[in-house]
């Protein structure tokens, strides 16, 4: 039987999650770029989106969305949210936990709104609301103008992180909380 390797450190394993967070936002097809995020909502409360920014200095992740959709009434009604990312060629997944700040009409918005790719604008401009029943699939499509009307961006402060690696020599597991500011980590059972 093989030796376990050398487990990593706490601060080299959050450096590393803060390493492919930034990687993900600059790299199409990576695995972290489009997490799973999970809201206290009526309609399964789960579904991904694709990460838009990443801040460690302020412990924020933000994705955008449209205002009617089913997550942004949950996240509107109860902003406790968890994103879980995870990485199937490396055994990695991180789930943070946080409460989301919804932004529309701020300066947050239209910064965000700014950055939106001239053909995704049209996704904020449909007459239907996201989960509204259609009689064709394509009934969707017709929109009313492509500007920010519906347009929301959500940003989430983090209070925990969660860290698991599924290893052939041994899963590991940490956690950090929020602690004045910064990350108190500590090992826990995988």
């Amino acid at each position: 039987m093989n030796a376990p390797k050398e487990p990593p450190t706490l601060g080299s394993v959050l450096e590393e999650g803060w390493r492919s967070w930034r990687l993900a936002l600059r790299t199409p097809g990576h695995p972290f770029r489009t997490p799973v995020v999970a809201t206290a909502g009526d309609d399964g409360g789960a579904r991904v989106v694709v990460l838009r920014s990443m801040d460690p200095e302020a412990g924020e992740w933000e994705f955008h969305t449209d205002a009617r959709s089913p997550k942004s009434l949950a996240l509107a009604r109860s902003p406790w949210m968890t994103w879980v990312f995870y990485d199937a060629a490396t055994g990695v997944q991180w789930r943070v936990r946080g409460r989301a700040r919804l932004h529309a009409g701020d300066d947050v918005w239209r910064d965000a709104w700014e950055r939106v790719p001239e053909a995704s604008r049209a996704n904020y401009g449909t007459d239907a609301a996201p989960g509204t029943a259609l009689v064709a699939p394509l009934d969707a499509v017709h929109f009313r103008d492509i500007g920010p009307a519906h347009f929301l961006v959500v940003r989430c402060r983090a209070e925990s992180l969660d860290w698991l690696s599924l290893r052939p020599d041994g899963n590991l597991r940490a956690r950090w909380v929020r602690v004045d500011g910064g990350w108190q980590g500590s090992w826990t059972a995988p």
